[in-house]
């Protein structure tokens, strides 16, 4: 199975903002280019919060979905965690003093969990039917 996004441009120019960010902080240009960074966060998150994630769950039969509730949930979670942590980003961004280590921890975390899509995906895909043939539904989380 594999996760697809619906609105892929979006979700792919915040995850290159987050990395533009990400190598900023790593060159110690925090100092320089504050407000750019600024705007690239904002960029980001106002595209994560406009987009939904999609996954893809299996199911056997379609009165047999009650997963999709539990599973729907942990995304849900998932994608509140990203929109949180860019907001401490963004806290941190806004103080006299910018932890950039903190920063760098954060979006290191965000950017190699693929925005935590992968984590989720994997753990859908550890659901199995125990009887029936599979048939696979595309579930978007917004």
């Amino acid at each position: 199975m594999t996760t697809t996004t619906i609105y892929t441009n979006s979700i792919e120019s915040a995850i290159q903002n987050l990395t533009y960010i990400k190598k900023q902080l790593e060159k110690g240009k925090y100092a320089k280019n504050g407000a750019m960074l600024e705007y690239a966060l904002e960029e980001a998150t106002e595209a994560l919060q406009g987009n939904s994630f999609s996954y893809t769950m299996e199911y056997v039969h379609t009165d047999r979905t009650e997963h999709f509730v539990a599973y729907t949930s942990f995304a849900k979670m998932h994608r509140s965690k990203v929109l949180s942590q860019l907001e401490d980003i963004a806290v941190e961004f806004r103080s006299k003093k910018c932890n950039e280590q903190r920063c760098l921890v954060i979006l290191n975390e965000l950017l190699s969990s693929n925005l935590y899509r992968d984590k989720v995906q994997k753990q859908i895909n550890k659901f199995t039917h125990l009887r029936g043939y599979p048939q696979i539904k595309t579930v978007s989380i917004q």
